[in-house]
């Protein structure tokens, strides 16, 4: 009779410990909050990152952009100087300056 005690103890701790075991793989709440907000953390600074990088490459662009706009500057005020009278010349030369100051703004 006592082994019938012992054997229905023993299934009863077998029961509780397989339940803890199978438990034990899943997730908890708390995990799962605690990932969720690693992600929204994550995804933030890959969202911060990728726009320091498009602004950079735009920066880049504007500076590139300036550059040409320079060379390009001084070939035309060369040319005003060549030909002093062309007004087409001096329309041009007003127009490059403009565009280079507003490129000097955008890069600030």
């Amino acid at each position: 009779m006592w082994w019938k005690i012992v054997a229905g103890v023993g299934t009863i701790i077998a029961l509780i410990t397989g339940l803890l075991a199978i438990d034990g793989r899943y997730a908890r709440c708390i995990d799962l909050e605690r990932a969720v907000k690693d992600h929204d953390r994550i995804e933030k600074k890959t969202v911060e990152i990728l726009d320091d990088f498009r602004k950079e490459l735009n920066r880049n662009f504007q500076i590139q952009r300036l550059e040409a706009l320079n060379d390009t500057f001084y070939k035309q005020k060369a040319l005003v100087k060549l030909y002093p009278g062309d007004v087409d010349l001096k329309d041009d030369l007003t127009k490059i300056e403009q565009e280079r100051s507003k490129i000097k703004e955008l890069i600030k």
